[in-house]
């Protein structure tokens, strides 16, 4: 696989397996990926940035089917059916749109209107939407502080259309705002592997979870000269599940990122998530969960049980990059 190109999907046949050295994957796998930090800013500045839109709602097929519809507009969505995530991410990820369903397990869209409308100094804005279109409900998201409200059944397109819009508007009113300065300020920065030295974040160690290792090898060679304020993240990569939770590097202080493979022997991907969900803190773990083509089903379970984010295969680099970097330095802003 190369740098743009898509990583190939499945597993490695016996051919794709002798192009690998007894070290992982033959150089020719990865020539063209960049091999110093300041290769990958430059990669990055030249890319241009992607607004990050999130979607809250209990219903993960309209999730999905939104989630692909804006992001083939070029944005980077996050979606989650858990109100108390979605806040989690307003906060750490300040994104440049939000659309929220009425009706939330545990608390309503206007619920979590008030929350976001707490903090006024992050303008983003927010859009409902609901089965409930009387003339009552669109008037309380509206005094809440809604900046548009849609009515379900939402056509895909007119949805796109509808977030681009408020997108465009929020960039327009960033760009008319005095700088604070930061390289970070604005709508959709892009956020480099090196990051700043004296932002002081949490320590972040990184976890590749794929029974592929060319996937394995590739990972680890574009994160090893990462820098996260300064320091290099510590990554390390395992084949299956079970070889993730028999090792206690897991359990240490910090931050983890996980790129969780859904299919593994042992323990599959589904399972991990499942035993971390249940058993260790949602703030210490955020993941990317690696999917197939036509595995909407998969999706929605993993959605479901709590993943942060999924890419699917097959996929490329840079994408999966500014997925990682956004949970990774997101809270700069």
């Amino acid at each position: 696989a190369t740098t743009g190109t898509p990583i190939a999907e499945g597993r490695q046949t016996n051919a794709t397996r002798g192009t690998q050295t007894a070290d992982g994957p033959h150089p020719n796998a990865i020539s063209e990926a960049p091999a110093t930090a300041a290769a990958m800013d430059a990669q990055t500045a030249a890319a241009p940035a992607k607004p990050l839109v999130l979607l809250v709602d209990d219903d993960v097929t309209l999730l999905q089917m939104f989630k692909e519809r804006l992001e083939a507009e070029g944005c980077l969505v996050l979606a989650t059916p858990f109100p108390e995530k979605a806040i989690r991410w307003f906060y750490e990820l300040k994104p440049d749109c939000i659309v929220l369903d009425v009706i939330l397990p545990g608390h309503s869209g206007y619920d979590l209107l008030t929350v976001l409308q707490r903090s006024p100094q992050l303008f983003v804005p927010v859009i409902l939407m609901s089965a409930l279109y009387e003339k009552s409900d669109r008037m309380k998201a509206y005094v809440l502080g809604a900046d548009d409200f849609l009515a379900k059944p939402i056509d895909p397109d007119e949805f796109a259309v509808r977030v681009l819009n408020k997108i465009r508007r929020k960039q327009s009113i960033a760009k008319l705002m005095p700088s604070n300065g930061s390289k970070h300020a604005g709508t959709g920065t892009a956020l480099s592997a090196e990051g700043d030295a004296d932002q002081g974040a949490e320590h972040w160690r990184i976890a590749i979870l794929d029974d592929d290792p060319i996937i394995r090898n590739l990972l680890q060679r574009r994160l090893k000269d990462w820098r996260l304020d300064g320091k290099a993240p510590e990554v390390r990569t395992f084949a299956d599940g079970s070889a993730f939770f028999e090792d206690d590097w897991h359990r240490r202080k910090g931050n983890y990122l996980l790129i969780l493979d859904r299919m593994m022997p042992k323990i599959n991907g589904i399972e991990v998530l499942t035993r971390l969900r249940a058993d260790y803190p949602a703030d210490r773990y955020r993941i990317i969960m690696l999917t197939g083509v036509g595995e909407q089903e998969e999706i929605a379970q993993a959605m479901r049980l709590g993943t942060d984010d999924y890419v699917i295969k097959p996929f490329r680099l840079p994408e999966l990059e500014a997925r990682m970097l956004r949970f990774l330095q997101g809270n700069k802003g």
